[in-house]
């Protein structure tokens, strides 16, 4: 062999030798992120779902314990040790039931039994005279009864003319009621009962049903589903109306879940469900349903908002703030604690690290829990920002140190992108740190889903979301839905428009006191 061509083989030998290098990193890659997708879902089906962290439980070396102490006493330290002792007197003592009884609630019907011994053992064996009653003992049970159905049967009298002969005054009949649906063999308080019972308790319509049948009476579901429908565009003006007062608050939280939608030729795909929360508290709740997760959904649902818009990194968002100057976005720190929290089993060190520097920013939120918007802001400035700069250093630090696609470069990608949107919250109070409400306000939407799975049509997926929207503001304002919906389907159609307002959950709940729902103490 030559000179010229040994260099050649050894040439081709060294490019050989490096495709296979690289295929192995692939491989390697390709391995790592499948066993964190493995460990990943067998956590979510039979680990717990908190992300609650433990610095405590972990290895730290000097870096991590100086990033602990600047998160406990950097930017907290302000606040003094009068602060740490005020927090721990403020904060409510967990309360330990054990296994005594819980008192049934005053509100309940009470049905007085009373238990006698026989007349004849009420007198004194010897001499005849009565038995005096010394005391009673009080117990109480709670009973109940299977769902009791009752028919409301209408006689409407007729009354011809007169017979004085002096004009025509023709027949006469007491008027009808106003109805939203006409004709309808159901009273609102059964049609409100099977509405309950799919969106709120997750019943689907086959399963009432059968509970009908059991019952005596055949109630099909199909007879359910065109009342949900036809209750849903009755009440449709009133879901605008809801659906303003939560863009009036001027702080709205969004997310996303999907859902699935039959298809007329066969099979499904994926739909999505929006929910909105606004209001003051966020007690304003509104869903809407679309066909699918593109940019057109959140562009139609915003359109004319005008206001913080809290949500995760979705890039559907973007286009909204394009084309709406006056929404402002903000970031979920929720949402960027969960990839470092991910990253824990692949890069327990620097995750750590940062798993404590955010916890930082949710111990100031935890201080300013109940304070006013203006303090709550004034808090966050003095103790949040310069633990936002120690994240910030961090951040910058430890830049381009992990491959973009490993769960420590998918943290700093997201962060990163999102740092803008992740001080938004530092300079208005109103402005919560994380839009975690609004997922909470989209989990019925899973529960219910794994009941009733499909949508048939997206003409009730729009009906869905529309009831969905007060049952769920109901249970945020602390309403019992059925009475609500009972008279918001009772009254709706004879009320007049311009004071439609009143059917709204939180006018009407003081005018319902009956409807509040009792919690035991």
């Amino acid at each position: 062999m030559t000179r010229t061509s040994y260099r050649e083989a050894l040439r081709e030998k060294e490019e050989q030798l490096r495709v296979v290098v690289e295929q192995v990193k692939n491989l390697q890659a390709t391995v790592e992120r499948q066993q964190r997708q493995i460990t990943q879902l067998l956590e979510r089906i039979y680990g717990k779902k908190s992300e609650r962290f433990d610095p405590s439980q972990m290895h730290f070396d000097g870096l991590v314990i100086e990033a602990m102490d600047q998160a406990a006493n950097g930017s907290v330290e302000s606040a003094g040790e009068d602060a740490d002792e005020k927090e721990e007197e403020d904060r409510p003592a967990r309360r330990n039931r054990g296994y005594r009884r819980i008192p049934i609630p005053e509100h309940i019907e009470r049905r007085t039994i009373v238990r006698d011994v026989p007349e004849a053992e009420r007198q004194c064996g010897h001499c005849g005279e009565p038995r005096p009653c010394i005391g009673e003992d009080v117990t109480e049970r709670l009973d109940c009864r299977p769902m009791t159905l009752m028919v409301n049967r209408y006689v409407t009298r007729k009354y011809g003319e007169c017979r004085c002969g002096e004009g025509e005054c023709g027949v006469k009949t007491a008027p009808a009621p106003h109805a939203l649906i006409e004709k309808c063999s159901a009273e609102p308080s059964v049609i409100a009962m099977t509405l309950t019972q799919k969106f709120f308790d997750h019943l689907p319509f086959y399963r009432q049903e059968y509970i009908f049948q059991r019952c005596g009476v055949d109630v099909s579901r199909q007879t359910m589903w065109d009342w949900e429908v036809r209750v849903a565009e009755g009440i449709e003006p009133l879901y605008e109306l809801l659906k303003a007062e939560a863009f009036s608050s001027g702080v709205c939280l969004s997310d996303d879940s999907p859902v699935r939608l039959v298809e007329e030729k066969g099979g499904s795909r994926e739909g999505r469900i929006w929910v909105c929360l606004g209001g003051g508290h966020f007690e304003h709740c509104i869903y809407e349903f679309t066909t699918n997760r593109s940019q057109d959904g959140p562009k139609a649902f915003y359109r004319g908002y005008e206001g913080v818009l809290v949500s995760d990194g979705y890039g559907g968002y973007d286009p909204v703030v394009r084309e709406n100057p006056g929404i402002r976005p903000a970031g979920c720190w929720c949402h960027a604690r969960r990839y470092y929290h991910d990253a824990l089993p692949t890069c327990a060190k620097e995750a750590s690290e940062m798993l404590v520097l955010i916890g930082g920013l949710y111990t100031v939120e935890r201080r300013a829990k109940g304070l006013a918007a203006a303090d709550r802001q004034a808090m966050r400035q003095g103790m949040a920002v310069p633990q936002m700069k120690r994240i910030e250093d961090w951040v910058f630090a430890h830049q381009g140190k992990w491959l973009p696609k490993s769960p420590m470069g998918e943290a700093e990608t997201y962060i990163t992108n999102q740092w803008e949107r992740l001080q938004v919250y530092l300079s208005d109070g109103r402005v919560p740190i994380d839009n975690s409400a609004s997922e909470r306000a989209i989990k019925p939407w899973a529960i219910g889903r794994k009941n009733w799975l499909f949508f048939f049509s997206e003409r009730g997926g729009r009906a869905a979301s529309v009831i969905m929207s007060f049952l769920q503001t109901c249970r945020l304002q602390g309403i019992e839905p059925w009475h609500y919906l009972t008279d918001i389907i009772t009254r709706i159609a004879g009320h007049p428009m311009n004071r439609l307002q009143e059917l709204l959950p939180h006018n009407w709940k003081p005018t319902h006191p009956e409807a509040v729902i009792h919690t035991p103490a």
